[in-house]
């Protein structure tokens, strides 16, 4: 099944996206920044283990992110073909009706 939409719906859609991405990164920051800093997380852990817990924790923030960027990325392509299709159309229209 594929899913058409139009240039309008892609750009919200790509809106939307933009607007979890900055939300996930503000998520994280704010996770990194409150439980990660607390001594409670901490304790208890060896120093290998907090290295660990904070590399994997950065390392899902910066996947999510690249998901999320190339969804972006893909969806902006597709706006762009639709709209050099539009116009090439508009031009072929014009030409025939001139």
């Amino acid at each position: 099944m594929t899913l058409i939409m139009d240039p309008d719906q892609v750009t919200g859609v790509t809106n939307e996206i933009d607007n979890h991405r900055q939300e996930i990164f503000n998520l994280m920051s704010k996770y990194k920044s409150s439980n990660l800093a607390s001594d409670a997380f901490w304790k208890g852990k060896s120093q290998a283990q907090n290295v660990q817990t904070a590399t994997d924790i950065t390392m899902k923030q910066a996947k999510i992110d690249s998901v999320a960027q190339s969804i972006v990325h893909q969806l902006r392509n597709t706006v762009t073909s639709w709209q050099n299709e539009d116009a090439q159309h508009a031009a072929q229209q014009a030409g025939i009706a001139g």
